[in-house]
Formats: structure tokens, C-alpha cells, sequence
């Protein structure tokens, strides 16, 4: 497995953290970048550019109004489409298509289709349903999941946003909105990867459902049957999928603490790994949860803080709270993060 050096912090505690560094295996630390965000916003989704020289955000102005707006790397505002609704506080739903041009961003009104060069909307869609996750496809089919009635189904549009086929996945009886960080399709349209469980008892989701959409067949783990202690100390936060769809991840929100709080499922097996944790560290939840486009590395955030699963081990990468969103650079090279007040873009180099 090729291995990685993220570097990040100032120089000011770079010594410090090159012991750090040569602790968990992960090199030097140096020459992070990023910028502050607005104050009076509140931003929670990042998504990079194709092209990986600039960042998209979604977040909510101080009136509520929602927002989607695109940033160069150095932080410089280079549109922002505005009056947006969105259905929940930290929902966020948009996708950038392969070729790099277009953007959909979902809100309560339906489904919006923009230009990236200029934000200029090109469509404006009712939809039938409630959207979960919005998602391109490597041919340039657009995959809208949406819940309608009690049901989770998965749509395929064209370039102009027109239905191609709608497919009904499973039963859902919890908000679309619940779906933020646990749904995912890869890019090559097989694997759907979904939770499932009790929604109304503590937001109880225990299940985890892998479907490969090209033969029907579905993979499903009941992580409670196999940890008794879940469904009374905690529940999935959220799921994510190697992009090759051999493996997935789970991040646990734990109202107790002394479990663990990130899984690995193997597809292949079915088997649960609990991952070690990095000697005296503790990890009291995780909230969200990111792939490299190589599949090589997982970064997760938690309540502490960022922390690297690289082969076998988790390793503690950077001691901050309040991180809402994690994306990989499409190349693979930088890993955004975003917190409450700012951007920040770590690089990762070849060791």
C-alpha cells in the first residue's frame, strides 16, 4: 500500500510536531493552507473542483438563507448563488459532474442544475420526493436519492436534469435529511450503500446495507446483533464506501463512553474490525468520515480532533473539535478540512 505524508501546521510548532510526526509514522507536518470563513455564516459542506483548484461550499447565511458558493484555494469568492432552502441545519446535498462544468445542489424546492464557470442556473426541477444524496455518475448520469412515502428510491437523469429510470431501494421512515454522511453510490453506479434500523428510538441505526445494483444482491450488517452494547450507548453517524466497494467504514456516535467508535466492514467476508486506537486515545465519537480516491487512506473526524486509518492502524493527525466536513482533492494529494471558523487544506505528499 502506498504510503502518505500529510503535512500541515504552522512553522511556529513544527518542531513539536515533527515528534509527532515521527510517532505515528507520518512524517513531517508543515505548510498547511486554507482560510478563515465568513462570521456571520454558517458553512458545512465542501466539495473540491474536478480540475482540484478550487472548493465549493454550502452553508447558510445569518438569516438563514441557504448558499452555494465557489472559492479559489487562497480563499477569494468567485460566485455565490444564494436563496436556497434547506430542510435542516448541517444538511448538505450537492454533486459536481465529471467533466468539471456543472453543478446540482438539492434544497426543498427541488433540483437545481448551475454552470461552474459562472453559478448561472441553467434548471430548476420539482421533484416528487424529499432528496437524501445527489451524486454524478462516471458516464454523466446524475443519481438523485430521494424519500417519498416511506420509501428510499434512486433516480438517473440526464445532462439536462430529464428522468432516465427511478428505481425503488427500501423502506425509510426517518427524514431524508438523516441520510447526510450514511449514503453513498461509487462512481461506477454498482454499489449503493445505505443504513437501516430504528429511527425513532434515539435515531437507532444499527444497519448497514450494501447493495450491488448490477445483480440485486444486498450485503447487510446488523451491527447491534454483533455489538449488544449499541443500541443502548450509540448508534451509525456515518458510512462511508472505498471507492472500489470492497470495504466500508462506520463512525459511531457513542452516549457512552468505554466502545469503540470506528468500524471497518470487508465486503468480501462480511467481517466487523474494530480499529485499534493510537496507545492512551480515546475516542468518544466519530461524526464523519472520507476516502482517498485510492481507497489507501480513511480520514475520520471526531470530537477530538482528525485522526489518519492507514492499513492497519488509526493514528492521531490533528487535535481539533468541531469539524464538519472532509474531502479528498480528486488526485488525491490534499485533504480539506472544514471547521466552524475556517478551511483548511492539508497537503500529502509521497514518503
Amino acid at each position: 500500500m502506498r504510503r502518505k505524508v500529510i503535512l500541515g501546521l504552522a512553522a511556529g510548532v513544527l518542531a513539536a510536531v515533527a515528534v509527532l510526526g515521527a510517532l505515528f509514522g507520518l512524517g513531517l507536518f508543515s505548510g498547511r493552507e486554507g482560510f478563515s470563513l465568513p462570521r456571520n455564516c454558517d458553512v458545512y459542506g465542501a466539495l473540491w473542483t474536478t480540475d482540484g483548484e478550487g472548493l465549493l461550499l454550502l452553508g447558510t447565511g445569518p438569516d438563514g438563507d441557504g448558499f452555494l458558493e465557489l472559492r479559489s484555494l487562497d480563499g477569494r469568492r468567485r460566485w455565490r448563488v444564494g436563496g436556497l432552502t434547506f430542510p435542516a441545519p448541517h444538511w448538505r446535498c450537492a454533486a459536481l459532474s465529471p467533466e468539471g462544468e456543472m453543478v446540482a445542489v438539492g434544497d426543498v424546492g427541488g433540483l437545481h442544475l448551475m454552470g461552474l464557470e459562472s453559478g448561472e442556473e441553467s434548471a430548476q426541477l420539482p421533484l416528487e420526493g424529499d432528496i437524501a444524496w445527489l451524486g454524478y455518475l462516471m458516464d454523466g448520469r446524475l443519481v438523485v436519492a430521494m424519500v417519498q412515502g416511506g420509501v428510499l428510491y434512486l433516480e438517473l437523469r440526464d445532462s439536462e436534469g430529464a428522468i432516465l429510470s427511478r428505481e425503488e431501494v427500501a423502506r425509510w421512515e426517518a427524514p431524508a435529511y438523516q441520510l447526510t454522511g450514511k449514503l453513498s453510490l461509487t462512481s461506477d453506479g454498482r454499489f449503493l450503500l445505505y443504513p437501516g434500523g430504528e429511527p425513532d428510538r434515539w435515531n437507532g441505526f444499527w444497519i448497514v446495507n450494501l447493495l450491488q445494483r448490477d445483480t440485486g444482491e444486498t450485503r447487510t450488517w446488523d451491527l447491534a446483533e454483533r455489538l449488544p452494547w449499541l443500541e443502548e450507548t450509540g448508534y451509525i453517524e456515518a458510512l462511508a464506501l472505498r471507492p472500489d466497494g470492497r470495504e466500508v467504514s462506520v463512525a459511531l456516535t457513542l452516549r457512552e463512553p468505554g466502545h469503540v467508535a470506528l468500524l471497518r466492514l470487508d465486503v468480501a467476508s462480511g467481517g466487523v474490525e474494530e480499529l485499534s486506537l493510537p496507545k492512551g486515545t480515546q475516542i468518544p465519537s466519530v461524526d464523519v468520515l472520507a476516502y482517498s480516491p485510492d481507497g489507501a487512506l480513511l480520514a475520520a473526524a471526531a470530537s477530538a480532533g482528525l485522526y489518519l486509518v492507514q492499513g492497519e492502524e488509526i493514528r492521531v493527525l490533528w487535535h481539533e473539535p468541531g469539524i464538519r466536513a472532509l474531502a479528498f482533492s480528486p488526485d488525491g494529494t490534499r485533504l480539506a478540512v472544514l471547521t466552524e471558523e475556517e478551511l483548511h487544506i492539508w497537503k500529502c505528499e509521497e514518503s
